[in-house]
């Protein structure tokens, strides 16, 4: 089990880095421009390092980094986490969630910050980034479903209140923990829990089977990006396979649709389902395996 957490962390990670070089270019100018993205090579819009991450792995660590430091899950100290990571001036951060926690260094509380800024119609406010850092609070929760509910609905609305974004966290969540769980049929679990809990993802959910994969939309969009990575569980077969497939989409934001889909096949198959070349590319890959062990035995404390 505890392999499962190091491979469901380190996915997010691994998977982050490697489609962050194919920001903002289409399926077709990855192929002609790299082959397809099998190392972790960074570059790309972002200029990043090779193995360095985008927001959805910086804004992790945070969450992880504030769990596992606390021994608990206190969202004042991971929004604090957050506006601090904000001053440092990230190369990668959306527009609103950079506006939410420039809110909360100005003085207003995240809750005040995060409500308030999902009303804003000139923003895109059902992004996909609090799905992502919602999974370490999963985790700890893991056997835990009550608290499962309530903290990673509360880890999310730290800077997305929008329910398209809840919701999406509750059903990404709640599938990592059922594949790390190695129960069967976590997609036909998973839409159960859907028209249960998070009831704007039932539709979406159920259309997954016939969707191709030139139908996924990488554009960030919370409802797109859980799909996304539901297509991929069900028409991939291993972790390399279903990563370097997100990777090539290209677009917007391939690097969310990436992120949780290596959550996903990472706490599926474990750590020993990572290619090892990967694992030793990923920048701060030492200390994301001590948290992740840490982690593991926080949630059976």
């Amino acid at each position: 089990m505890r392999g499962k957490y190091e491979g469901s962390l380190l996915g997010i990670f691994i998977a982050d880095a490697l489609a962050a070089t194919g920001i903002g270019l289409s399926k077709e100018e990855i192929k002609s421009k790299y082959g397809s993205l099998r190392d972790l090579i960074g570059g790309g819009k972002l200029n990043l390092d090779p193995g360095e991450c985008t927001d959805e792995g910086q804004m992790t660590a945070s969450v992880l980094e504030s769990i596992c430091t606390l021994r608990s899950f206190k969202p004042d100290n991971i929004a604090q986490r957050f506006v601090g990571w904000l001053k440092s001036r990230p190369r990668d951060i959306d527009d609103f969630t950079r506006h939410v926690l420039e809110r909360q260094s100005e003085g207003e509380t995240w809750q005040e910050a995060s409500e308030a800024a999902s009303y804003d119609k000139s923003l895109d406010t059902a992004g996909s980034i609090a799905i992502i850092y919602s999974i370490p609070v999963a985790l700890l929760r893991i056997h835990r479903p009550k608290k499962l509910l309530e903290d990673v609905s509360t880890a999310c609305r730290i800077t997305h209140w929008d329910e398209r974004c809840v919701q999406g966290a509750l059903v990404a969540c709640y599938a990592v923990t059922r594949l790390a769980l190695g129960e069967p049929d976590v997609y036909g679990k998973s839409l159960a829990f859907a028209a249960e809990h998070a009831p704007i993802y039932k539709e979406p959910l159920a259309a997954v089977p016939q969707m191709r994969y030139d139908d996924l939309q990488p554009s960030g969009y919370s409802i797109a990006t859980v799909q996304s990575a539901f297509w991929f569980l069900l028409n991939s077969d291993s972790f390399e396979n279903a990563v370097c497939r997100a990777a090539a989409l290209g677009g917007k934001r391939p690097d969310a649709i990436a992120a949780l889909t290596g959550a996903f096949f990472g706490a599926a198959y474990g750590r020993s389902g990572i290619p090892e070349r990967w694992i030793y590319q990923v920048v701060g890959r030492d200390r994301i395996e001590v948290l992740a062990s840490r982690l593991y035995e926080l949630s059976i404390a």
